[in-house]
């Protein structure tokens, strides 16, 4: 191979491709590959990290909302039971509100189910991109 300087003929400094070897050109390719490879990995880990802030900062919320909700259903729950206690024994009462509660997070646990099966945790952006990345390395090598 030659070395081109700044008066040859080659345009842009660049050495013609018929001074590269094949070896050379497998070469360049595989570094090419490989630095691709990496990049997508760093955009995968970019992406996904992301939505794991994403998902903490909602995780913190929802766990500050359950204990205030809690505590408030608590004291509601008591009310109800104290309030239903005038009309009925107290065992009963507070086995009625019980019950409601129990349907409550019978039906809440199952909505919560159906929200969970549409959780998509792939990387949608990054998977494609390696596809078409891929497709384009395959198409270079034949």
């Amino acid at each position: 191979m030659t070395a081109q300087g700044p008066g040859s003929d080659a345009p842009n400094g660049q050495a013609a491709a018929s001074d590269q070897s094949i070896g050379q050109l497998v070469s360049e390719v595989t570094d090419q590959i490989g630095t691709l490879v990496r990049k997508q990995l760093e955009m995968a880990v970019v992406e996904l990290r992301d939505e794991l802030r994403r998902a903490v900062k909602a995780g913190g919320m929802l766990s500050g909302g359950a204990v205030s909700g809690y505590l408030a259903l608590l004291f509601a729950s008591l009310a109800l039971a104290w309030a239903l206690d005038s009309k009925m024994p107290r065992p009963v009462a507070f086995f009625t509100v019980a019950v409601l509660h129990g349907l409550a997070a019978g039906a809440l646990l199952r909505l919560a189910q159906q929200e969970v099966e549409q959780v998509d945790p792939v990387a949608k952006q990054t998977v494609e991109s390696l596809k078409d990345n891929l497709e384009w390395a395959k198409a270079q090598t034949s």
